[in-house]
């Protein structure tokens, strides 16, 4: 059985993720304002899969997967409607 995480590595994780996904979507702009659009979608993925992972464990729930990541995103934030699946239009040109 996985051991769950003491509150102080919780909190270190936490930030680690919300600074990769920060740094990630930086890497996202230089792309997109480089015209390398798909290398911009993949990072701008990753930056929302880092935050998501953050998300979750402020909330005491761990996962080892991509899948385990949208899945549990989708059973405590969609399903409950913490978190809206509809589309906001965007300010991006």
């Amino acid at each position: 059985m996985k051991q769950q995480l003491d509150a102080a590595t919780r909190a270190a994780l936490i930030d680690y993720r919300l600074e990769r996904a920060h740094s990630t979507l930086g890497e996202a702009d230089l792309l997109y304002n480089g015209e390398y659009f798909n290398a911009a979608v993949n990072r701008s993925y990753h930056a929302c899969y880092y935050a998501t992972i953050a998300l979750l464990l402020s909330r005491n729930i761990e996962t080892s997967t991509h899948n385990g990541v949208k899945t549990q995103l989708s059973m405590h934030f969609v399903r409950t409607g913490k978190l809206s699946i509809e589309q906001k239009p965007s300010s991006m040109p």
